[in-house]
């Protein structure tokens, strides 16, 4: 009889690493653990995973279509306050959300649960959708080409980065004022990245 594999798509977390380094093995079955970057979309319907991480938000709004390919365990393992998310470049003069009406914000998926708690974080602070023009798009020129939309698109409000062009590449360009990310990109941390949290 064959080995069941249980094969799983997370973000490198460093509570998964006993699992991904094979310290820790499971019984009955092999369990194969794929690190990725950019989350799986569509993670019912895919011929490489049994499972995976998945955003809350995306996975409440199928629930809410009536889908029932994926059965959710909670277990959330993002806890970070999303007033950490938002950056922008060393030199803005960008200091607060309230600042951001009518600027130019990227995000790496609209419909992203951090993203969706990052955009309450400015309406608490007086702006709403419309009160800013959004770009959706990937982080760095490593991470993959997705619709990060997902069906949110409106044009002239929101909308793909132009030309899939990422989008630290486009705030270094001064083409967006601040984008919302839940991980900050390689080197941010250093002196001289350029870049800073809001």
């Amino acid at each position: 009889m064959s080995r069941l594999t249980v094969r799983l798509a997370v973000r490198d977390w460093d509570y998964f690493t006993p699992l991904a380094l094979g310290d820790l093995q499971p019984e009955g079955f092999e369990l194969v653990i794929d690190r990725v970057g950019t989350l799986v979309d569509h993670l019912a319907n895919s011929p490489d995973y049994e499972g995976g991480e998945v955003s809350f938000s995306r996975y409440a709004q199928g629930r809410a279509r009536g889908e029932t390919g994926l059965l959710g365990l909670p277990h959330f393992l993002m806890r970070g306050f999303r007033q950490r998310c938002i950056i922008t470049t060393a030199d803005s003069p960008l200091t607060t959300p309230a600042q951001l009406k009518g600027k130019r914000i990227g995000v790496t998926g609209w419909q992203d649960s951090g993203n969706t708690w990052t955009r309450a974080v400015l309406r608490e602070a007086g702006i709403e959708i419309d009160d800013a023009y959004w770009f959706a798009g990937r982080l760095t020129e490593s991470h993959p080409v997705v619709d990060r939309l997902a069906g949110f698109g409106r044009p002239g409000r929101i909308e793909a980065a132009p030309g899939e062009r990422p989008l630290l590449d486009l705030l270094r360009a001064g083409e967006l004022d601040a984008l919302f990310t839940p991980f900050m990109p390689e080197g941010f941390f250093q002196p001289d990245s350029g870049l800073r949290q809001l």
